[in-house]
């Protein structure tokens, strides 16, 4: 099998399976029929694979099914891969496109990522908050560069990175019975009502915390929900029920809320740099490894990160 694949193969590829029509493609492409068909024709003959069932209307084979979603990413990596260089070249700055959930813009993450634009003028950021399954989305579609998230994935057009971990705590309202305690046991927290996030969101996490409390001999009883950490942690201080989050979220400070450790020592959980798998262009190459030994050097230093510290020595 050759791999001789020029872009315009994929271009042309894309164009038909989203018309489903060699015409309209044709026309879409401003090209003639005949030669926009050879260009297919050549595609299936140096990838050995049939992509389109031509009769008696225009299909997507398996094999081309499995090649769409690769080869539009190729396309809008090319395309922002050419638009960087060009900025670069003409001296202006290029524009890296970074998601974070909210409990990573509670770590040490955000002053590093000022600390690279300060080291590199040439490169902006442009940061969103957004969910991890979001997050992860817009990777996929090239929306985002760099994403900061709680899932794991098998994607492998996608990389990920350890970013840091943290241990698991939970939060209480501060006249809670148990708030006076240094380190909560869970099976304590049984009969406790919990305020907990849409499983939507971040489903690796939302499945640790839950899986906690039915180790600890329990399904947890949610009785409220929220999207954001401050406002899960408002609903505790009001009184609605008992949060399990990251040890980052003690940094929000809610008044009328302590955060214990909670025993027996949990797994941590971890967040990831997710980017797009190789190739990848300088200006994101730069800012993962500037980020990574950073957060690194960080999360051991940083005064708002003893509390990781001091959770990670509890686990010893």
């Amino acid at each position: 099998m050759s791999l001789d694949i020029e872009l315009r193969h994929l271009r042309y590829f894309v164009a038909v399976a989203e018309e489903l029509s060699f015409t309209r493609a044709a026309e879409r492409l401003h090209l003639a029929q005949p030669a926009l068909s050879q260009q297919i024709r050549q595609l299936e003959d140096r990838l050995s694979a049939a992509l389109f069932l031509r009769t008696p209307r225009v299909a997507l084979t398996p094999a081309g099914v499995a090649l769409l979603p690769a080869a539009r990413r190729a396309l809008t990596q090319v395309q922002q891969a050419a638009a960087i260089a060009t900025k670069v070249g003409a001296g202006r700055t290029a524009v890296l496109h970074v998601g974070l959930s909210s409990a990573a813009s509670l770590t040490p993450f955000p002053r590093v990522v000022r600390d690279f634009m300060a080291r590199r003028p040439d490169i902006a950021i442009r940061m969103r908050e957004m969910h991890s399954t979001d997050q992860l989305d817009a990777i996929r579609s090239g929306a985002l560069d760099v994403a900061v998230v709680r899932e794991t994935v098998t994607d492998d057009s996608l990389a990920l990175r350890e970013l840091l971990r943290e241990p698991l705590m939970i939060i209480l309202p501060s006249r809670h019975h148990l708030a006076r305690l240094g380190a909560v046991p869970l099976a304590r927290c049984a009969n406790e009502p919990f305020v907990l996030f849409p499983r939507s969101g971040a489903p690796n996490l939302h499945d640790q915390i839950v899986g906690m409390c039915r180790e600890a001999g329990f399904v947890p009883r949610v009785e409220n929900e929220a999207h954001e950490w401050h406002t899960m942690a408002a609903l505790v201080a009001a009184g609605f029920g008992v949060c399990i989050a990251p040890a980052s979220v003690a940094a929000l400070r809610v008044r009328g809320t302590v955060m214990h450790r909670l025993l027996p020592n949990t797994k941590p959980t971890a967040l990831f740099l997710c980017t797009p798998a190789e190739p990848r262009p300088e200006p994101i190459a730069s800012f993962i490894k500037f980020v990574l030994s950073e957060m690194r050097s960080q999360s051991e230093t940083d005064p708002e990160g003893r509390l990781l510290k001091r959770g990670r020595e509890g686990r010893r």
